[in-house]
């Protein structure tokens, strides 16, 4: 498009275009298929002028209806920046009786077209929350049949209430004959109005249509499972007054929303429903898990944890959830079961479970086994070996609420555990030199012997690596000393970077590199000389050993300066305005990064082995994988939600 026209069209100057016929006008567009109408709306200023569209439509009709590459007419163009007085002239233009096509009126084809998005321009108004726009365009198609969704799923009507237009909501609602509801993944008008609270809003849809109350979006859930996830009290009491049956309804997974509330401990939406709807708690999901189970399940109790005083007042006043203390999921566990499944990390952060209460000691069946044969606390030690049973946390504060053992499953465990240990090659083979050693006193000494004989040759292995990872490195760092970056100056054969500070951090880490690498060699050397005049062997495994940790400290820290002296050299040469030295020289120190990670490993490596941990653990992760009644505890609770 020429500038001219361009400018034109924005400023809406008329006079630009009188000497053009209709074929020339039609013709004049941007690349991307728009008019000079579509440009001339998109001015955000009160240039917009009326009587310019007036006069271009009567020179060129055809640009009425005229779309871009987006396949956007001027009237979503228009709704879209809030042009409500262009909307009305555009929809009076379209009614001049020569544009009626097809017997549908050329206004009706125009309120009712489509862009690429199938959106209509109405969907454009409320998008962006033009109230006036919107209650010009219902004013034409009252029906709002033709208002359907889009590519997304989205109607008008939902697409303001998701943006809080609440202006276009209650224009909608009152203008429009048959308001189109729907949403994407299946949610309506009435689902995004609650989850934003707007308790009027939802009164409104309600009376518009009772039955969204009960339309389900994609996953099952009603506008009241979202009430109690949320736990907006009053958009509760609202949703289950005016229809009880909701609070009946599943979701794909069975739950209600009573089990939903009591999952995200949002106690007072319990209340609300058990009060409208006592006999609802029955209903189980599809795990079996009643909505007593979803309270001591511990998924989301850093948002909302239970409160035990309001937990409490819910039992007292709704006798059935008291009957469901002891009633048991597909797998025969009770709420208690899930109770002791919490990791003992889990009780510092929540309260105390009601079911856990003295008064509750004659209700509860403590020695519930489930399916697995496994009581309150079997539950709650499963996996323990017995070394470890009297620290575990969880069993303490069990017992202290008058948990007790079953015994079905501890004696199984016991024999089985015995069992593995008869049929353990490694524990039968150290049986056997353990009684070897007792019996045969030389044998012990040859064992004494190898030993010592193997902790020499390991020092002295180390010894060497170190020897000789200490002379490369003083070798490297000797010849980048003579090698300066940059180099010499010929005159007077001084460094030509020498005032740089990245040139002066080199040559400050280069020497310290080639200082302890150096110094490593001679401890080395010293250790030889400590071998010789030591008195015992155990003296010579104490200083030696001393000697090879600081060795191999100083080894490290001689290669972190060689690092970081690479990097500064790198960095002086290539200079700060180089993208590329900056890059170069955050690769190089992410050595630092890695050393760390490393030494890290390597030190929790050393305290569990300090600790005779390794075999134990390496025992139960062979007893959690083989044996199901122990993965019970973590497979359970994730199936459930």
């Amino acid at each position: 498009m020429d500038p001219a026209y361009y400018n034109a069209a924005m400023e809406g100057n008329i006079d630009a275009f009188k000497r053009k016929g209709d074929e020339q006008i039609e013709s004049i567009l941007t690349p991307n298929k728009n008019t000079i109408l579509h440009i001339h709306f998109t001015n955000y200023t009160d240039s917009v002028s009326v009587t310019f569209v007036e006069k271009i439509l009567d020179m060129c009709p055809a640009l009425l209806l005229k779309t871009n590459v987006k396949d956007e007419t001027i009237l979503h163009i228009a709704a879209r920046h809030g042009h409500h007085e262009i909307v009305r002239k555009l929809i009076d233009c379209a009614k001049a009786p020569t544009r009626d096509i097809d017997g549908v009126g050329a206004e009706k084809r125009l309120i009712r077209a489509l862009n690429d998005k199938k959106d209509t321009a109405l969907h454009e108004a409320a998008r962006c929350g033009h109230s006036e726009v919107v209650e010009v365009l219902i004013k034409e198609e009252p029906d709002h049949s033709y208002f359907g969704e889009n590519d997304g799923g989205e109607t008008p009507l939902y697409i303001a209430v998701e943006r809080r237009y609440w202006n276009v909501v209650d224009t909608i609602l009152d203008k429009s004959d048959s308001p189109q509801y729907n949403g994407p993944n299946g949610r309506t008008a009435l689902h995004a109005a609650t989850i934003f609270g707007d308790k009027e809003k939802v009164s409104k849809l309600l009376t518009r249509n009772l039955l969204l109350a009960k339309q389900a979006d994609e996953i099952g859930w009603v506008p009241l499972h979202l009430a109690a996830i949320v736990g907006y009290p009053e958009m509760v009491k609202l949703l289950v007054s005016e229809d009880r049956n909701t609070a009946y309804m599943r979701d794909n997974k069975g739950r209600t929303a009573l089990h939903l509330a009591a999952l995200h401990g949002n106690v007072t939406a319990m209340e609300i429903i058990l009060k409208c709807c006592p006999d609802c708690c029955e209903l189980v999901d599809e795990k079996g898990c009643n909505a007593l189970h979803y309270t001591t399940m511990d998924k989301v109790s850093y948002l909302s944890p239970f409160v035990l005083k309001e937990e409490k007042e819910i039992l007292k006043n709704a006798p059935l959830m008291r009957n469901l203390c002891n009633e048991k999921d597909a797998d025969g566990n009770t709420p208690l079961h899930y109770i002791a499944r919490l990791a003992p990390n889990k009780w510092k952060n929540r309260h105390s479970h009601v079911l856990l209460e003295p008064q509750f000691r004659g209700v509860v069946d403590e020695m519930a086994c489930n399916k697995y044969g496994q009581n309150l606390l079997d539950v709650a030690i499963v996996g323990s070996t017995l070394d470890s049973v009297f620290e575990n946390e969880m069993y303490w504060k069990l017992l202290t609420k008058g948990a007790t053992l079953g015994g079905r499953v501890l004696d199984k465990h016991l024999k089985e555990k015995e069992q593995e240990k008869k049929h353990d090659p490694v524990v039968d083979e150290k049986r056997e030199k353990e009684q070897e050693k007792r019996h045969n006193p030389a044998v012990h000494e040859k064992d004494k012997g190898n030993k010592t004989n193997d902790e020499d040759d390991v020092l002295e292995t180390s010894a060497s690596y170190l020897s000789l990872v200490a002379i490369l490195i003083a070798t490297v760092t000797f010849t980048a000393g003579f090698t300066l970056p940059g180099g010499l100056n010929q005159d007077k054969g001084s460094p030509i970077l020498k005032y740089n500070a990245s040139f002066i951090a080199f040559v400050i880490t280069d020497s310290l590199s080639f200082v302890l690498s150096t110094s490593v060699v001679l401890l080395i050397f010293f250790s030889i000389l400590v071998k010789k005049t030591a008195r015992d062997e155990h003296q010579l495994e104490e200083i030696s050993g001393k000697l090879l940790i600081k060795c191999f400290m100083l080894t490290i820290v001689a290669m972190g300066f060689m690092i970081t002296a690479f990097g500064t050299g790198l960095y002086a040469v290539l200079g700060v305005s180089n993208g590329f030295g900056v890059v170069t020289l955050l690769v190089v120190l992410s050595f630092f990064f890695i050393v760390i990670i490393l030494i890290t490993m390597a030190i929790k490596k050393i305290m569990k082995l300090e600790r005779g941990e390794e075999s134990e653990g390496d025992y139960g992760a062979h007893r959690f994988f083989n044996d199901p009644l122990l993965r019970v505890r973590d497979s359970q609770l994730s199936d459930i939600v």
